[in-house]
């Protein structure tokens, strides 16, 4: 990894030519350490008579937790999202494929100013949201479900599609992911659940842009609850739209309601959630359980690459079973009908873990906002 003084010379010279100026300087750069996605390092940069605050997404490398991670693909989404207009993002200011320049790929966006939810602790329990009027905390929601809509009216980007079915490709990602992420070990409950996926795929043609993790806590919002930006779009796929509602419900449900935390008035339930997807949709919900399978599988399968993150790091110790007994197969083992298993005793040393690196990336958002 480059030092910061490294990182900002070479920004500083590889941004003077896309800024159309001859001299660049980079300075205060807010790094995210080392999180689940591409890296990212909120920076000023000073040019001519101007000043503007940028953000640099960087490419993870083998650790990632993707089998193929491309930061020029999701720079690309977002420049695709940005040209339709109807969903708020940051603007692209360059993409740069060769690893050769800061040591991964990477793209550069502009900052956008808003505000962001944190995860930990919850802001169920915690933050601007808790002090927040029932109305306008509704609007947040609302609106923030209204920008996921919205996403998923955009059809076929050409940066995502493929020869096959959506949702075969995405099936069929998530098979290579499992098996790569595997490692030979028995997943459990986790190929089971991709049993499931590759036995009951829909039979729909739809190519809808699905953002990739869609909830609120990935939205800078204004304060008037209007959406500023839609943030991390580096899992986005095409498939049916209940993709998205189903990974909103799923991380509402394994990271609040199901530990206990209530939902703050005016934050809609599930059944109200889908209601209203629906009216905004204009069309029932469909396959929703196959969704919801879905979405299990993948935050499964973050739970795999981060555990192997963790003992590479030396946090746990390789006789960690936290992929095979941890809230997440424990939710995947309710949608499929199976005995739920107890938690692994190692699960809160992952926690620790994963908990530091979710502050980190917090602390990007909050420097991006």
């Amino acid at each position: 990894m480059l030092s910061d003084d490294q990182l900002a010379a070479s920004l500083a010279t590889w941004l003077a030519p896309r800024l159309d100026t001859s001299k660049v300087e980079v300075s205060g750069l807010a790094r995210s350490g080392a999180g689940n996605s591409n890296d990212t390092v909120v920076f000023d940069a000073a040019w001519d008579d101007k000043s503007e605050k940028l953000v640099v997404r960087i490419q993870p490398g083998a650790d990632s937790l993707y089998l193929r991670p491309s930061a020029a693909r999701e720079a690309r989404v977002i420049q695709a999202v940005e040209a339709v207009g109807t969903v708020p993002v940051a603007h692209v200011i360059g993409i740069e494929e060769d690893p050769g320049v800061i040591g991964s790929p990477f793209f550069v966006m502009s900052h956008v100013q808003g505000r962001v939810l944190s995860d930990l602790p919850s802001y169920h329990l915690k933050g601007w949201l808790v002090d927040m009027e029932p109305e306008l905390r509704a609007k947040h929601w609302d609106d923030c479900l209204k920008a996921a809509v919205e996403i998923s009216k955009i059809r076929g980007l050409p940066e995502l599609k493929t020869d096959k079915r959506p949702i075969q490709e995405l099936t069929e990602l998530t098979r290579a992911t499992l098996d790569w992420a595997a490692k030979g070990r028995d997943t459990g409950l986790l190929e089971i659940g991709m049993q499931y996926l590759e036995a009951n795929i829909p039979d729909r043609d739809d190519d809808s842009l699905s953002w990739g993790d869609a909830r609120p806590g990935n939205v800078l919002f204004n304060l008037d609850g209007s959406v500023a930006a839609v943030l991390d779009w580096e899992a986005a796929t095409l498939g049916p739209a209940e993709l998205d509602l189903a990974w909103w419900m799923f991380m509402e449900y394994v990271f609040g309601s199901r530990t206990g935390v209530a939902p703050l008035e005016g934050v809609p339930i599930e059944e109200t959630l889908i209601t209203r997807w629906e009216e905004l949709m204009g069309r029932p919900a469909q396959d929703l359980h196959w969704c919801r399978v879905q979405a299990a599988m993948q935050m499964g399968l973050v739970m795999l690459r981060n555990r192997d993150k963790q003992v590479a790091r030396g946090l746990i110790t390789d006789e960690a079973t936290i992929h095979l007994y941890n809230p997440v197969t424990q939710v995947l083992a309710e949608y499929l009908g199976e005995p739920v298993p107890e938690l692994s005793p190692h699960f809160k040393d992952l926690m620790r873990g994963m908990q530091a690196e979710k502050l980190a990336k917090i602390a990007a958002k909050e420097a991006q906002a």
